[in-house]
């Protein structure tokens, strides 16, 4: 059989065919291919056994093996292996005496099968060869490059066993080379290290098999080499038939057992749905357990409102000032224009400090008290002004600052009247007082919506400025308003309160001013004179009282709110939430806390 002489500098696409094989260079590598495959022959019978031939030479010493993405092109020798790690390949690196080249060896298409033939006859026995003579043993040498496996001789006569020797280093596997025609079988030769097993070239069609060659004598075992790789497989067989589908087994319920008490006896994992208290409960061993659901984040809405300011005392004074009115519920506005507040999340556990300022004290002689603080933890909201009296510059309370409210208004006099209250950030200024003799009129106290009127004989002279409505409790309700001021014979007739339960002013004849209503955080009415001048005598105070402040949560129903015990509130539901009216504290220290 005539060796592969490969042509040199070859270009992408050439072919080369030799001993009935063809390969095709694909730009770095020869790639073995094959026609179309005809049909599977016969098999044919069974030839007789041939002799035993002689014994076979030494095989090559193993290859080295490459693995890599590109072909490699330096530190390699004649017979050395390289796989391609991207697409599976196998190639050979093969000098034909011309030129080397990278050779593909991997398995061309197979064949359909082709029936079995009979069996041949067996073949007859060759002698066995004559065993040569023990050589003396050698040092053990560094273990070359594993070689490709050439032929395989017939089998020659075992011979003597000789003396075992040194075993070497195993090399690298070797490529198996591509499997001739069937001849006879030659003399064995010692067997040399394993090389790797080759791609099966393409099956032609089976003709009749050859008389077997005789058994060739054995030669001496080498030192073996690396396990060769495993060859590609027969073809699978059919897949048997799958069997039919068991029948569907029966469903849980789909409704949970209800009862309306814990059922008796129960097994550990027990469930069922109560209907006293519509809840989902589960036995634990021990004890029934609710099932509760996971809690949704402690969104806490509120409106903080400080208390109002008391009207002015003596002759024609000053409406109070509201509150400073602080909320963040549904995007509503604050008191003095501020836009809603920032959104505030709770944590359970923790106790937040609440507090309900007290409304300011009305004077029979002199200004109004100022409003007290409100608090819900950090949001602060200070109390509203006093209004003013019947003095020189005698001016309404201030409620400046930060967390400041509404100013109250300026007394009314002859002279220097007084000036209305500053307001804070979350309230209006209060109106000034009026000095024209014959009217005299107090000016309004500031509301959350809008400033104090100043004093004076039109029809709105000294009113108390606006209230701001809040839908927090599920109804819109006015809170927060001004104080109106009281007049004298010429001024305004009835100066009236800026809504919200605000105080109304007095006019004429020596009143009191009208108290504000309790937890709106509005302003009292300003007096016309102090109650020894009152006739018929009501027996009260000049100015009216400012209302008391107020702090209202809205929160998830899933929760509990729990006050420490000098809490005065009353709490309803609105759809999903709870709504909780704060109304009164004892003291500075009072609490809530929140569980689920």
């Amino acid at each position: 059989m005539a060796a592969f002489n490969f042509p040199s500098s070859p270009s992408n696409g050439d072919t080369y065919t030799l001993n009935s094989v063809t390969y095709q260079y694909d730009g770095t590598k020869w790639i073995r291919y094959s026609a179309s495959v005809g049909a599977q022959g016969n098999t044919g019978s069974t030839g007789a056994q041939g002799a035993q031939g002689h014994q076979g030479h030494q095989g090559l010493q193993g290859a080295q093996a490459h693995i890599s993405t590109s072909a490699p092109s330096s530190g390699v020798n004649n017979g050395d292996l390289w796989w391609d790690s991207d697409d599976g390949d196998l190639s050979i690196y093969y000098n034909d005496g011309n030129s080397s080249q990278w050779v593909d060896i991997n398995t061309g298409p197979r064949g359909a099968q082709g029936g079995t033939g009979p069996t041949g006859a067996q073949g007859a026995t060759a002698a066995a060869g004559a065993q040569g003579a023990q050589g003396h043993q050698g040092a053990t040498g560094n273990t070359g490059a594993q070689g490709a496996t050439g032929n395989t001789g017939a089998q020659g006569a075992t011979g003597a066993t000789g003396a075992q020797g040194a075993t070497g280093a195993t090399g690298a596997q070797g490529a198996t080379g591509p499997t001739g025609a069937q001849g006879a079988t030659g003399s064995g030769g010692s067997t040399g290290a394993q090389g790797a097993t080759g791609s099966g070239g393409p099956t032609g069609a089976q003709g009749s098999a050859g008389a077997q060659g005789a058994t060739g004598s054995g030669g001496s075992t080498g030192p073996t080499g690396a396990q060769g790789a495993t060859g590609s497989g027969g073809s699978t067989g059919a897949q048997g038939a799958t069997g039919s589908t068991g029948a569907q087994g029966a469903g849980g319920p789909s409704v949970l057992p209800s009862a309306s008490s814990n059922p008796g006896s129960p097994s550990t994992g027990q469930i069922y749905f109560n209907t006293s208290d519509t809840k989902v409960k589960y036995y634990n061993g021990s004890e029934w357990k609710t099932l509760r659901e996971a809690a949704p984040p402690l969104t806490l809405s509120y409106l903080v409102i400080g208390g109002g300011g008391a009207g002015g005392g003596d002759f024609r004074s000053g409406g109070g000032g509201a509150g400073a009115y602080r909320t963040n519920w549904n995007n509503e506005s604050q008191g003095g224009g501020q836009s809603t507040g920032s959104s505030k999340v709770g944590t359970t556990g923790v106790a937040y400090a609440v507090v309900v300022g007290a409304g300011g004290a009305g004077s029979d002689s002199n200004v109004g008290g100022n409003g007290g603080q409100s608090k819900f933890d950090n949001i602060l909201a200070d109390g509203g002004g006093g209004g003013g009296e019947y003095a020189s510059d005698s001016d309404g309370g201030d409620s400046s600052g930060s967390t400041g409210g509404s100013g109250g208004g300026g007394g009314g006099y002859d002279s220097n009247s007084g000036e209305g209250g500053s307001s804070g950030t979350y309230g209006y200024d209060g109106g000034n007082g009026d000095l024209t003799g014959s009217q005299q009129c107090g000016g309004g106290g500031g509301g959350a919506a809008g400033a104090g009127v100043n004093g004076s004989n039109a029809n709105n002279g000294g009113d108390g400025g606006s209230a701001l409505a809040s839908t927090i409790t599920g109804s819109s309700v006015l809170r927060a308003g001004g104080g109106g001021g009281g007049a004298y014979g010429g001024g305004n007739n009835y100066p009236v309160g800026g809504g919200g339960g605000a105080g109304d002013g007095r006019y004429g004849a020596y009143h009191e001013g009208r108290d504000a209503t309790a937890n709106t955080g509005s302003g009292g009415g300003g007096s016309t004179g102090p109650s020894q001048y009152h006739n018929p005598s009501s027996g009260g105070q000049g100015g009216g009282d400012g209302g008391s402040g107020v702090v209202i949560l809205r929160y998830p129903s899933v929760y509990t709110a729990s006050y420490t015990n000098g809490v005065t509130k009353t709490s309803s539901t609105v759809g999903d939430d709870k709504v909780d009216i704060i109304t009164a504290t004892t003291n500075s220290s009072q609490t809530v806390t929140f569980t689920d």
